[in-house]
């Protein structure tokens, strides 16, 4: 089909639908890609080749079960030009008139994954809104937000591909979450396809990861999409149907995922058990040092070295014959390393190694070099490892940092300043950087008017509180 075909406003009525899902799949090849605003133009193209009327507004309605007035909230308003029951009495008329064979009377609904309830002792389940009409100048004002009519499936795509879009051109901070949210409600209120609904969920588990009241049900939700995956509750037409318009993650991805999220909240040895399975043994290692089991550790990270192991990366980088030996290399590196974290009394003698079996392009092992001689209080020796280390990864400013306190160490004030100076150009909120660029400035001052110590400012203390891990 000709692309300029698909821009063509006049395109033919009965292949909208077409034009709608291409639209929408050009958007999410341009969001994995992060080309945002392509990605946006297709979506809004794709929303309105389809027929789907949306529009995110404000209603007045409760979020907390005291609540005793309204406030408003957001909500989105949509409606699809065909609902899912006309769809299917067409596609019916269709196998009718091609004497194919009836199809069964759904039983209990479509098979979807199950939503899992908040039970939460002061926020409601969902918003409840009022009866009053959001807005009178809406045209889609007549529109319950409480009790709106089903989408269809594939608009339900397109309001998720304009979920992704909000999160891909906004900041991460609440005001997102809040943003995206009612995408992700108007979705889940109506499940009518299995691999649309999972992704839903999977959003919503996301958006209420960071919330307390809320971090318990995204876990468990998590884990029910992932035991879900394997089970045979829907076909594979159905599943497949809509596949290439959602950003559905695979199943060992949301394994990574559900372990991850495992230690955010400090449920180490489920996150173990999954790593585990996954075969993803440098993880396996930090979670056994977060449980204070260091020999277990160490044997993993042997039985690597030696061969005995392997992560499921590494079998598959394997198979590219012209990047075997630049990614081996990488990784033995960094198995040294973490056996220098394990194993604190040889820890020089393993980030060395890791330093010369990479051909010193390990930024890793000398970063490790250079936390462990600061630990130590030899400033001029972390100072010259850390200056290799922001050489080959200047982008991390924790190295920075660390190199800016042992300059600060050893009264090194101007590249003091360039080191928190290029902390706070990578991430202009660190605080403790401000404060120590500030200090320095303060005694690069005192030395041009060769100020006595009495006279120092209290605000020119500087703050070499440094947490020396090796990452």
């Amino acid at each position: 089909m000709d692309a300029d075909a698909l821009k063509d406003p006049d395109f033919p009525p009965d292949l909208r639908e077409v034009q709608g899902r291409i639209l929408l799949e050009q958007g999410i090849l341009h969001h994995t890609l992060q080309n945002d605003k392509p990605a946006a133009e297709n979506f809004v193209r794709a929303a309105k080749a389809n027929g789907l009327q949306y529009e995110l507004t404000g209603a007045p309605g409760k979020r907390t079960k005291f609540q005793q007035f309204d406030i408003t909230q957001l909500v989105l308003l949509a409606q699809s030009r065909k609902t899912p029951e006309d769809k299917n009495k067409t596609e019916e008329r269709e196998i009718e008139s091609e004497e194919a064979v009836p199809v069964p009377e759904a039983t209990g609904g479509p098979a979807v994954p199950e939503t899992l309830l908040l039970n939460d002792d002061i926020l409601l389940e969902k918003t409840e809104f009022t009866s009053s009409i959001p807005s009178s100048s809406s045209t889609l004002s007549h529109l319950d937000p409480n009790s709106q009519p089903p989408l269809d499936p594939l608009d339900q795509c397109i309001l998720l591909g304009l979920c992704l879009n909000v999160k891909n051109t906004s900041p991460s901070h609440g005001l997102t979450a809040e943003q995206m949210s009612p995408y992700v409600a108007r979705v889940i209120s109506h499940p009518l396809n299995w691999s649309v609904h999972t992704m839903a969920l999977l959003l919503r588990s996301r958006l209420e990861s960071n919330r307390t009241r809320t971090v318990e049900r995204s876990t468990l939700q998590l884990q029910a999409l992932v035991d879900q995956m394997p089970t045979a509750d829907s076909t594979v037409q159905e599943r497949l149907e809509y596949f290439h318009g959602i950003s559905l993650p695979s199943k060992w991805e949301m394994q990574k995922e559900l372990a991850n999220r495992f230690l955010s909240i400090g449920v180490v040895k489920s996150a173990l058990e999954v790593f585990e399975k996954l075969e993803m043994w440098e993880h396996v290692v930090q979670c056994w040092q977060s449980m204070e089991r260091p020999d277990k550790g160490i044997a993993i990270i042997k039985d690597l070295l030696e061969g005995r192991k392997a992560e499921a990366e590494v079998v598959l980088s394997r198979g590219r014959a012209s990047r075997t030996s630049k990614l081996d290399a990488v990784r033995e590196a960094k198995l040294w390393c973490l056996l220098g974290d394990m194993e604190a009394a040889n820890a020089v003698h393993h980030y060395t190694h890791a330093w010369e079996i990479s051909n010193h392009t390990s930024a890793r092992a000398v970063r490790s070099l250079g936390g462990y001689h600061f630990a130590q209080g030899q400033y001029a020796e972390a100072k010259d490892y850390l200056k290799k280390a922001v050489a080959i990864n200047p982008l991390l400013s924790r190295s920075w940092f660390i190199l800016g306190c042992a300059c600060l160490k050893t009264e090194d004030w101007e590249e003091a300043r360039q080191a928190f100076f290029r902390c706070v150009t990578i991430d202009d909120e660190d605080a403790e950087s401000w404060n120590n660029l500030a200090s320095v400035y303060l005694r690069m001052a005192e030395v041009d008017q060769d100020q006595p110590e009495d006279e120092v400012s209290i605000f020119a203390r500087p703050s070499c509180d440094t947490s020396l891990s090796a990452e």
